[in-house]
This record gives structure tokens, sequence and C-alpha cells, in this order.
């Protein structure tokens, strides 16, 4: 990995997470966004120096500590969400290149219920962040095997699943 790529990252999370500190003391807001810095800041450090297993769990932390901690973030994403299935064609046929539309799990919400729907929209984009960094790291070798991104693909599934049930479930109850 370029030793100048991950400096600049350290001085650029430590930066940013100074910025956000005053910027809370000053308005009186979350230190949330200081810390998620802070700990990007101390991920960046520990992939600098070889301790990717530290790194990725602490990028796991990083990307728990923001699902569960902003109900803001996730209100925007589920307006989003529910604005774009709004208008959807129930009885439109779909075929296996929709599978990552959020339209064809709507309508797979209302046929076959929301557990399922949602299992099948979080493992579909789950396969697909797999396929993306499979390409990724097969055409740029370093030493960030597949394993070092786990944690991650493990979190973006719980983290859309856990989404996209209450999205699908709004949206059934919506429909009926």
């Amino acid at each position: 990995m370029n030793t100048a790529i991950l400096i600049f990252g350290v001085l650029f999370f430590a930066a940013l997470s100074l910025y956000n500190l005053i910027h809370s003391f000053k308005h009186k807001k979350s230190y949330l966004p200081s810390v998620i810095g802070l700990l990007m800041c101390l991920m960046t450090v520990f992939v600098l120096y070889d301790k990717l297993i530290v790194g990725a769990f602490l990028s796991v932390i990083i990307l728990l500590l923001v699902i569960f901690s902003s109900s803001t973030i996730f209100g925007i994403r589920k307006r989003s969400f529910l604005k774009a299935i709004d208008g959807v064609d129930i009885t439109s046929t779909f075929s296996a290149m929709h599978i990552l539309d959020v339209r064809f799990w709507a309508v797979y919400a209302l046929k076959n219920g929301v557990k399922k729907a949602a299992v099948g929209y979080s493992l579909s984009q789950a396969v697909f962040l797999i396929v993306i960094l499979a390409i990724v790291t097969f055409v740029f070798p370093s030493h960030m095997t597949f394993y070092f991104w786990t944690p991650f693909i493990f979190v973006a599934f719980v983290m859309g699943w856990r989404e996209y049930n209450i999205i699908f479930r709004e949206f059934c109850e919506s429909k009926k």
C-alpha cells in the first residue's frame, strides 16, 4: 500500500476530527462526528503499520456506531426509498436484471413477505459488493486480501437487512 496515501489519510481524518470537535463545542452539537473521525484516523494508522485485523475491526466499530446512532441518516434513506417505491406497479413483471432494484423487492415484499424481501435485497447487495471487491482485489492485488473486507460486507448486509425490513414493512402497510 502506498504509505503517502495512508499518511495523507491520517492527517485528513485527524484534521476532520479536530474541525468537528471545534464545531461541536461552538454549536453545542453531537460529538459523534469527531469520534468517527478519530476512529477513522486510528484505523488508518493501524493499516499504515500493517495491523490490518485491528484496522478492520475498527472499521466495523465505526460502521456500527454510525448505523445505530444516527436516526437522521436512516430517516433520510427511508424517505428516499419510500418515494422511489411509492409508484411501483404491483402487476409488472421483473427479470433477473432487476435483482438490485428496490422496486422489484417492494413487489416481492407484497407477494412473499417483508422479511424475505429484506433478506433478499440485502443479500443481493452483499453479493454485488463481494463481486466488486473480488474484481478490485484481482485487478489491484495488495496485502489487503478479501478477508480484510469480510467484516465490512457482514455489517453492510446486517445494516441493509435492518433498514429494508422497516422500509418494506412500512411500504406494505401503506398498500393495504
